[in-house]
C-alpha cells in the first residue's frame, strides 16, 4: 500500500510486477496536511479496490489515520484523483496567495504535485495551459524560497571550485525534498527536469486508455526495446539489421540515409507517451532531415509519401509543430516531378538530385502501378489543406478525373496503368499488392472530409461490388471466404498477407454506413476475412502467418511456394482485428492479437530488435535480419490501440493512411 503522490503508470506497472508474485497492490495517495495527520481526519484516495477484499483490508489500516477513505476502484486512479485535486488546488492558491504554504501545504511539494499533474496531462495528451502555468510558477516560487531560507540560516556554502552553490535547508521544506527525492530515484516520478511534449491539439483528445491486463504495457516495453536498438545501433539509417546490429536499407529509399524508422515511428512514441524516445526523434527531424542533401538515387514516390509525408503530418496533427508541417511540405515539393508527366499519371520512382521521375522497368510496359499512383490523395489534400496551397490537391484531382473517366473492365480497375497513353496494361487485378491501398484510400479519403466527398465513396462502392461479384470465393472444406487474384480469365486461389488488410477496410465502412441491410453485409464479411487470415497464422508453425496463402489442392490457407512462406513484421491481419474488436468487442480479436504479441517475442524478438522470419512453418526459424520501420508505424501502434480504450484515437475523429499516420477528421 502507496500513500505517496506518483507517477500513475508507475503504480500500474508495479501492481502488474507484484501481481505476478501473487501480491495485491493499491495507491492510497492522501489529501490534508499536517493538521489532518494531527487530527486522523485525512482524505485518502484508494485506487486497486476493485477487488472488495483488498480494499477492505487498506480500508482496515487507513481508517486509523483518515476520516474519509474513498474508493476509486482501478489501480492509478487514486493518483489520478489526487493529481487532479492538486492541479486544481494549485492553480486556486496562486490566486489566493503566493506563499503557497496555505494549509500546511509547502511550495515544493505542490511543485511535485504539479509536475506529476502535468506528467498524466501528458501521457493522456489533454491540454492544460492553466496547470502548466501553475507547474511554472511554482517551482520558480518555490527556488526562490529556499535559496531565501537558506541565506537567512547563513547555510549557503561555495564549492571549491567557485562555480555553484550548495543549499541546506533543515526544516519541512527538506523532509519534502527527501520525499521528491525518493520519488524520482525509486518510482521514476521526473519532476523538475521533465522533458516537456509539444502541446497537443484541444481536439479530438487523444484518450487516456485502458490497461486492464497489462498488454498494452507489454506492448510499449516492446516499442521501447525495438527503440532503443535501433539508436543504438543504426540511428539515422532507414531502418536496423538486429542480428548484424548495424544500419540497413531497402531500395525503396535509394542509398541515402534518411532515418525512414525515426519518421515512421514518431507518431507511434507520441502516442504511448514515451516522451523521452519521442523527443530524440523530434530533434533528429529538425536537426537533420532534409531530403534534399541526403536523398540519393531513386526513391520511391509511393513509400516516401505514405512513410515520410504521412508521418509528419501527422507529427503536425497530434502537436501543431510547425516544423513537421514545413519538412512534409519540402518533400512533396521534391515528389512533385514524378506528378507532371505527360497525362499526369505519377511516376513510381524520382531522383532527388536530378528531378528526373520513370517507373520500374519491371512494370509491365512501363506502367503506373494502381496502389501507388492511387495512394496520394490523404497526405496531398491534407497538405493543401494545412498550407492553403491548392497545387498539391489539384494534382491528385487530375489523377481522380481521369481515373473516373476511364472504362473499367466488368467494374474492376486493373494494376498496371500506361502514363504515356491513359491506356490499362494487363488485365490483372488483385485486393493485395499493387492494389490494395488504391481501395482504402477511396474510403478514407471520403471519411477524412468528414464524408463530403461523396464521388470517392461512390466509386468505393462500385469497386467494391465489381471484387466481390469476379474475385470473392469461398474454400472447400471450410467455407474460408477469400479474394483471389485475376490475371485475365485465369483465378489464383491465393491470398496475400497484404490484402488481409481488407477485413478492417470493410469494418470501417460497415460503422459508417447508413444502410442498416449493406452494413450487416460487409461487417459479416469483414468478420469473415479476419477469421480466414487468422487461419493462415494458426496454421504456422510460430502462430503467425505467411507472405501468401492459397486455396487448392486440398490446401486451405497455407502457403505452397518457398518464395511466399516468409513474414517480414507485416500489421495488416492484426490492423483488420484492430478495426473489428473496436467494432464488434468481440474479445477473441484481443485474444488473437495477444497471441501475435506472445509470438514475436517467441520467435522474432532477437538480442538487438525485431527480425522477420523465411519460413513461419518452420522452428527454430531463420531470421532475415531486418527491423521494418512499419514494425512501429503499424504493427506495434495497432497491438498497442486494440489493447486500449476506444476513446485512444478515436475513429469518429482520426483516419489512419495506409502506413498507420492519423489524419484528423475534417469537418469543415
Amino acid at each position: 500500500m502507496d500513500s505517496s503522490t506518483i507517477d500513475q503508470m508507475v503504480s500500474v506497472e508495479m501492481a502488474l510486477a507484484l501481481r505476478q508474485k501473487q501480491a495485491s497492490y493499491v495507491d492510497a495517495p492522501v489529501s490534508g496536511g499536517v493538521v489532518g495527520a494531527q487530527n486522523a481526519t485525512l482524505t485518502f484516495m484508494v485506487g486497486g479496490g476493485d477487488e472488495q477484499p483488498v480494499f477492505d483490508r487498506a480500508h482496515t489500516f487507513l481508517s486509523k489515520m483518515g476520516k474519509n477513505i474513498v474508493n476509486w476502484w482501478k489501480v492509478g486512479n487514486g493518483q489520478a484523483a489526487k493529481i487532479c485535486n492538486n492541479m486544481m488546488l494549485g492553480i486556486s492558491m496562486i490566486g489566493v496567495s503566493e506563499t503557497m504554504n496555505l494549509g500546511g501545504f509547502g511550495s515544493a511539494l505542490m511543485a511535485k504535485d504539479l509536475s506529476l499533474a502535468q506528467n498524466a496531462a501528458t501521457d493522456t495528451h489533454a491540454p492544460t495551459p492553466l496547470g502548466s502555468m501553475a507547474h511554472q510558477i511554482c517551482k520558480s516560487f518555490s527556488s526562490r524560497l529556499r535559496v531565501a531560507v537558506a541565506h537567512s540560516h547563513g547555510e549557503v556554502h561555495d564549492h571549491e571550485d567557485g562555480d555553484k552553490s550548495h543549499v541546506h535547508v533543515r526544516d519541512l521544506e527538506e523532509r519534502r525534498r527527501h520525499q521528491v527525492e525518493r520519488d524520482k530515484s525509486f518510482l521514476r516520478a521526473r519532476a523538475e527536469n521533465e522533458v516537456q511534449m509539444p502541446p497537443p491539439i484541444p481536439k479530438p483528445d487523444i484518450g487516456a486508455g485502458d490497461d486492464a491486463d497489462g498488454r498494452r504495457i507489454t506492448v510499449k516495453q516492446m516499442t521501447k526495446f525495438a527503440w532503443d536498438s535501433y539508436k543504438k545501433y543504426a540511428w539515422g539509417s532507414n531502418e536496423l539489421k538486429p542480428i548484424s546490429k548495424k544500419g540497413h536499407s531497402a531500395s525503396i529509399f535509394g542509398s541515402g540515409d534518411l532515418g525512414a524508422t525515426i519518421v515512421d515511428a514518431l507518431d507511434t512514441l507520441y502516442i504511448m507517451g514515451l516522451k523521452e524516445e519521442y523527443e530524440d526523434a523530434h530533434k533528429w527531424i529538425e536537426m537533420n532531415l532534409d531530403f534534399k542533401r541526403l536523398a540519393r538515387g531513386d526513391i520511391s514516390v509511393f513509400e516516401t509519401n505514405i512513410r515520410f509525408v504521412g508521418g509528419l503530418l501527422s507529427g503536425y496533427a497530434l502537436t501543431r509543430d510547425e516544423m513537421y508541417l514545413k519538412k512534409a511540405t519540402s518533400i512533396v515539393d521534391l515528389l512533385l516531378p514524378a506528378l507532371t508527366h505527360q497525362l499526369g499519371i505519377p511516376l513510381a520512382l524520382i531522383n532527388i538530385v536530378s528531378g528526373k521521375a520513370k517507373n520500374y522497368g519491371w512494370a509491365s510496359g512501363g506502367a503506373s502501378i494502381l496502389s501507388e499512383f492511387g495512394s496520394l490523395e490523404l497526405e496531398f489534400d491534407y497538405l493543401s489543406n494545412l498550407t492553403g496551397n491548392d497545387i498539391y490537391r489539384n494534382k491528385i484531382k487530375t489523377v481522380r478525373d481521369f481515373l473516373t473517366s476511364l472504362e473499367k473492365p466488368d467494374g474492376l480497375y486493373p494494376i498496371y496503368l500506361n502514363p504515356n497513353n491513359g491506356k490499362w496494361g494487363q488485365r490483372e487485378y488483385s485486393i493485395g499488392a499493387m492494389a490494395d491501398s488504391f481501395y482504402e484510400y477511396l474510403l478514407k479519403q471520403y471519411l477524412v472530409t468528414g464524408k463530403k466527398d461523396t464521388r470517392t465513396k461512390k466509386e468505393y462502392n462500385e469497386a467494391i461490388e465489381a471484387m466481390e461479384k469476379k474475385m470473392l470465393f469461398s474454400s472447400s472444406p471450410s467455407n474460408l471466404k477469400y479474394f483471389a487474384n485475376l490475371k485475365g480469365s485465369r483465378v489464383e486461389h491465393k491470398m496475400e498477407h497484404l490484402g488481409c488488410f481488407c477485413g478492417g477496410m470493410f469494418a470501417l465502412d460497415a460503422f459508417n454506413e447508413p444502410n442498416a441491410t449493406r452494413a450487416r453485409h460487409y461487417m459479416d464479411l469483414a468478420k469473415d476475412i479476419g477469421h480466414t487470415c487468422h487461419e493462415s497464422y494458426r496454421k504456422s508453425a510460430i502462430g503467425i502467418g505467411p507472405e501468401a496463402f492459397r486455396f487448392t489442392n486440398d490446401v486451405e490457407a497455407v502457403a505452397v511456394s518457398s518464395q511466399e512462406k516468409y513474414y517480414i513484421l507485416r500489421p495488416e491481419v492484426v490492423e483488420t482485428w484492430f478495426y473489428l474488436w473496436r467494432f464488434t468487442k468481440d474479445q477473441k480479436y484481443r485474444d488473437w492479437a495477444w497471441d501475435v504479441v506472445q509470438a514475436l517475442e517467441k520467435h522474432l524478438k532477437v538480442e538487438a530488435g525485431y527480425s522477420g522470419v523465411k519460413d513461419v512453418y518452420q522452428v527454430p526459424v531463420t531470421h532475415d535480419d531486418t527491423q521494418q520501420s512499419f514494425l512501429f508505424a503499424e504493427l506495434f501502434k495497432y497491438l498497442y490501440l486494440i489493447f486500449s480504450e476506444d476513446s485512444v484515437m478515436d475513429l469518429t475523429q482520426w483516419v489512419f493512411n495506409t502506413e498507420a499516420h492519423p489524419f484528423p477528421v475534417r469537418n469543415s
